[in-house]
């Protein structure tokens, strides 16, 4: 009996372990996420500007060349 509770403590300290490692790598997961999400933010508002600052309003009456 006292063999199978040792073994049943070894289990749960390696199931434990895992479940820390699991926890840090889920943090940097999120971690990443963030960062890379401010990333896309960044890159979508300079594209935004650029787009502003180069397209040049068409006059009221004209269509787009697609048409």
């Amino acid at each position: 009996m006292e063999e199978r509770v040792e073994a049943l403590e070894v289990h749960v300290m390696h199931l434990m372990r895992t479940v820390e490692e699991l926890s840090d790598l889920s943090h940097q997961q999120a971690d990443e996420i963030k960062r890379l999400n401010r990333r896309l933010e960044l890159m979508l508002e300079r594209e935004a500007q650029r787009q502003h600052d180069s397209s040049e309003p068409l006059p009221p009456d004209q269509k787009p060349p697609h048409y």
